[in-house]
């Protein structure tokens, strides 16, 4: 026996080949693994939270409106797939979701949760026929000691339905706290959330209950009770609310109309909620102008962001899900005709982006010129199919 062994034996630890052996309890295996808690209210802050909802709702229809292709590889060519049952499945995923309405679920729960599943149904063959998205607060995993997940539990109104692993595609963005729950980016912004909340609260209270003045009636000489009132009904009739509002007023003689404007508190209270604006935009990296706000922004600046919102933001994730479905969606396609061996997103009709395919079709073209590349590498490249006459320096 290995030294190590005997001490770790004499310390009564537990002997695994592997670490995921030890991550699971029996416990868990049998009820599934603790979802993390607060998706409820972060799904509660989307629906609240003006900059929660903006910037997930930006991403998400980024995502979705960017048509995802499947690819097959022959030989030394590359040819897009359009009439397999894969690329079926990804242009009618369900009968009552479009494949818009699929990945606008997908993006949104990715963000509010850093988690989606989706629930493959398969045909009496066994391959997939239809893909619901699945609620993340409703999902629990079942962990494994040897294969890491042995299923997944959907729990709703006191039922659940248990789910093989084969039959789920679990997207998650990481999570250095949880091997098995991802963590979404809302996550990092929750107490920005909830003072801007509070901020939001306290201005609508302070706007119905009319606690600040906007201006006071001053005079130097002392009023009757009865003048008292006679004076403030006469200014609230005719000069509160909006639709009072601006119109001239007439004074009597020794009455002056100071106004008040924002005090030092106050102005600190609408920085406060525009810091909370900055932070939400930047951890869920949405620059300003793409959600409405161009404070800081004129038409080039906001060209520019769009375009890095698009490069720092977007691409990333299009990548990541492109390789789960590689990894976990074409292998449930069994036969070569049903399937493809690979899917991208096709950006090519992104406008943000369309400045860079220009750059690089430049670029090919001097490559090809000079004797670098033919035209069949680069479309290879591409993932374009290759032409008769493009193997040839020079072309």
């Amino acid at each position: 026996m290995k030294l190590l062994d005997h001490i770790a034996k004499m310390l009564g630890y537990e002997k695994a080949r592997h670490v995921r052996e030890i991550l699971v309890d029996e416990f868990e295996e049998r009820l599934g693994k603790d979802r993390p808690e607060n998706y409820e209210d972060y799904a509660i802050a989307y629906g609240q939270v003006v900059w929660v909802y903006a910037c997930v709702s930006t991403i998400a229809t980024a995502i979705a409106g960017v048509p995802l292709r499947a690819y097959r590889k022959k030989a030394d060519a590359i040819e897009e797939v359009s009439d397999s049952r894969l690329a079926r499945l990804l242009s009618d995923v369900n009968p009552h979701m479009s494949s818009y309405d699929l990945w606008e679920a997908t993006a949104s729960f990715l963000e509010l949760s850093g988690n989606c599943y989706w629930e493959i149904e398969k045909d009496e063959k066994g391959v997939p026929s239809a893909i619901y998205p699945m609620r993340p607060d409703r999902v629990k995993i079942v962990p494994d000691r040897s294969n890491f997940v042995m299923g997944y539990i959907y729990e709703i109104n006191g039922r659940s339905v248990s789910l093989e692993a084969d039959e789920v595609v679990h997207f998650r963005y990481f999570n250095p706290a949880n091997e098995y729950y991802g963590l979404g980016p809302i996550s990092a912004i929750r107490n920005s959330i909830i003072v801007d909340q509070y901020s939001v609260a306290y201005n609508k209270a302070f706007f119905k209950n009319g606690a600040h003045p906007g201006g006071v009636l001053e005079t130097s000489s002392s009023l009757s009770d009865e003048t008292f009132n006679r004076l403030r009904k006469q200014w609230e009739e005719g000069h509160k609310g909006s639709a009072h509002a601006h119109r001239i007023a007439v004074l009597e003689e020794g009455l002056s109309y100071k106004p008040i404007g924002l005090s030092p508190r106050d102005m600190e209270f609408l920085n406060q909620r525009k810091f909370c604006r900055e932070e939400i935009c930047a951890t869920f990296k949405v620059p300003p102008a793409l959600v409405g706000v161009y404070e800081y922004a004129n038409y080039a600046n906001a060209e520019h962001q769009n375009k890095a919102f698009w490069q720092k933001t977007i691409i990333p994730k299009l990548r990541k899900l492109e390789l789960k479905l590689d990894n976990s969606l074409l292998p449930k396609f069994a036969s070569e005709t049903d399937g493809a061996d690979f899917v991208r997103f096709d950006t090519s009709a992104v406008d943000a982006l369309k400045e860079n395919e220009n750059v690089k079709s430049q670029v090919q073209e001097r490559l090809v010129r000079a004797g670098i590349m033919t035209i069949n590498e680069v479309r290879r490249r591409e993932n374009l199919p290759p032409v008769t006459w493009g193997d040839s320096f020079g072309t």
